[in-house]
């Protein structure tokens, strides 16, 4: 998918990796499915192709943009690749100016520590358990009940703390995924 998105567009592999920040020989594996990507590798092909981030994630599968009801049983999921962290879409399609998701998050395991940026602003629910969260050099930490918002240009992660899952409810603009 990213082959033909980037020949679309009339880049060169090293063109392409140059434009994203990434290596050639990244982009290179990244095609023949040889690595799989981190989160901020995907943001940064996604913001390279000028695309949604949930483009290179999503199934074929899509629900009618006009569908405002979107239902727990169909709901789109995305498993980011070496990560503790699954998203569930609460929006019915991401064609808004908003993009709300539940995200469940596994316990803390070492060395993951992966800070990420976006365009927009974020808003985050912890609905249960622990949350620790990195915005630049700033550490909060937030127990069930607790929110935060900022903006996603600042370098963040989220870690789970606790022993069990925690779940947060998260509203974004514009959409990220």
């Amino acid at each position: 998918m990213i082959r033909r998105m980037r020949t679309e567009k009339g880049l060169s592999i090293h063109q392409f990796a140059k434009k994203a920040g990434l290596t050639s020989s990244f982009i290179s594996q990244l095609e023949r499915s040889l690595v799989n990507p981190s989160l901020t590798s995907l943001v940064k092909i996604a913001d390279a192709l000028n695309i949604p981030t949930l483009r290179l994630l999503s199934s074929s599968q899509k629900k009618k943009p006009s569908d405002p009801v979107n239902r727990r049983e169909t709901r789109r999921k995305i498993v980011v690749p070496n990560s503790r962290v699954v998203y569930q879409f609460l929006s019915p399609d991401t064609n808004r100016l908003i993009e709300a998701l539940l995200a469940e998050i596994e316990p803390y395991q070492e060395g993951e520590d992966e800070l990420v940026t976006h365009e927009g602003e974020e808003f985050v629910y912890v609905a249960k358990g622990e949350l620790t969260i990195r915005l630049g050099k700033n550490t909060y930490f937030l127990k069930e009940g607790d929110s935060i918002q900022f903006s996603s240009t600042v370098p963040h992660n989220f870690n789970n703390p606790g022993k069990e899952k925690t779940l947060l409810v998260i509203a974004q603009t514009p959409p990220s995924f």
